[in-house]
């Protein structure tokens, strides 16, 4: 059975440190296409593009809050 989430979108909120960018790269290596969520674009703009250089897919938005 393949347990891959390839083909499965998934929001990962306050990515850019910690537990949240944890769960993105995870996300990522079992194939998901993530959306990375946060204030703090800077970091999350490099966590997006650490994502696609490992063959990824990411999408970073700013929460604006």
């Amino acid at each position: 059975m393949d347990n891959s989430l390839m083909g499965k979108s998934c929001n990962s909120n306050r990515a850019s440190s910690g537990i949240g960018e944890a769960t993105a790269c995870a996300l990522s290596a079992q194939r998901a296409s993530v959306v990375l969520a946060v204030c703090r674009m800077d970091r999350l703009n490099v966590l997006a593009a650490h994502i696609r250089n490992q063959g990824g897919k990411a999408v970073p938005v700013d929460e604006g809050i």
